[in-house]
């Protein structure tokens, strides 16, 4: 009597025609071969045990037969005998620079925007100014050279000075800082024209005999017994004081001022009293020949020869150049007013060192050193 056959399991597994790559961990169901078989001879590979739910899951599969037999066929595939390798993650240089293309793209587009922007942003219009001849009008005259004062510092320091009486507080000490220092202003005169004899102003110009020349004329005024200069030391021992009022002490300009053709007033007003002055103190002794109170300053200016003086078109100007001295008490400005509702009048204690005449034009007409 022939034996029964035995159960033989297969598993079509591909894997097992493949080659295993080396230090490859095997499968748990993959097949390795055991023993021959008995009825072909041949050698059989048997399969790893194989649990009780996968044999019913390949009997109700019906996947083959062998010799009468159901065989079980788990079908395997060469990914189930040997696990697939881990996939490279490694970074190479040729792919690390494929990370900075995105940033490296966006950094160019975004600089080409802003240099579009830059170039075709259109410049801001110019911003007016103002013009050049306001300009000199509105800022002040200085004297040549920067220790030498000139009108708009003289200005400056009485403004200073008279805020100073009115309010009763001391002098202020910049202006004691001006003792010693040179000083240069130029007073015009003859805006007006000519005049014939003396008038309010202490400087004018006459026309001479047939109008070939003009004569200029100069006088400063005794302040000996002016109120701001009474009481003090300086006027006690001084024999003679003289000086010049700077007119129009609300401007810095040094040149004749502008006309303006207003309406006059119903009731027209007197012009503003002369509040700004340089007082030059002589002692017993000294020469007379600086003092000139009683002798003016005079001098003759002919334009052209044989040709008549347009004398209403020109105007000259007194040049006062010195030092101021300064009061005994150190200050080198006084100020006094008549009453709370009175301009304060400040004077500066000086010593002229030229008085000079000079036309419009600026050329020298004459002049005397002391």
């Amino acid at each position: 009597m022939r034996p029964a056959p035995r159960l033989v399991l297969q598993f079509a597994c591909p894997a097992t025609r493949q080659r295993r790559p080396r230090r490859q961990r095997r499968s748990a169901f993959c097949p390795r071969p055991t023993r021959r078989s008995p009825t072909t001879g041949r050698r059989e590979l048997s399969a790893a045990p194989v649990s009780r739910r996968a044999r019913i899951h390949a009997r109700r599969s019906n996947a083959g037969t062998s010799l009468g037999h159901p065989t079980l066929d788990l079908h395997h595939s060469a990914s189930d005998c040997y696990p697939k390798p881990m996939p490279d993650t490694r970074t190479t240089p040729q792919r690390a620079w494929l990370a900075f293309i995105a940033p490296i793209s966006i950094a160019l587009v975004v600089a080409a925007m802003v240099a579009a922007s830059v170039l075709t942003r259109r410049p801001a219009p110019p911003v007016a100014t103002p013009a050049a001849t306001a300009t000199v009008a509105s800022q002040p005259t200085r004297a040549a050279g920067s220790s030498t004062l000139g009108r708009q510092d003289l200005i400056t320091a009485a403004d200073a000075a008279a805020v100073a009486y009115a309010a009763n507080l001391p002098s202020p000490s910049v202006n004691e800082a001006l003792v010693g220092r040179n000083f240069k202003v130029r007073i015009p005169f003859g805006c007006d024209g000519p005049q014939i004899g003396p008038g309010p102003a202490q400087a004018h110009y006459e026309v001479g005999e047939a109008g070939l020349s003009d004569r200029l004329i100069a006088q400063p005024s005794e302040w000996s017994s002016l109120p701001v200069l009474q009481g003090t030391a300086d006027a006690a021992r001084a024999e003679s004081v003289e000086g010049f009022w700077i007119p129009r002490p609300w401007t810095y300009l040094d040149t004749c001022p502008p006309r303006r053709d207003n309406p006059l007033p119903a009731t027209p007003t007197p012009p503003a009293s002369q509040t700004l002055g340089l007082a030059q103190f002589f002692t017993k002794g000294s020469a007379r020949a600086a003092r000139h109170a009683g002798a003016p300053y005079q001098a003759v200016w002919t334009p052209k020869a044989n040709a008549k003086a347009e004398s209403a078109a020109q105007s000259f100007d007194l040049v006062l150049e010195g030092q101021i001295t300064g009061y005994a008490d150190g200050r080198a400005v006084r100020c006094w007013s008549e009453s709370v509702d009175h301009r304060p009048i400040c004077i500066f204690a000086v010593s002229l060192s030229r008085v000079a005449f000079e036309d419009a034009a600026g050329h020298r007409v004459a002049e005397w050193r002391q």
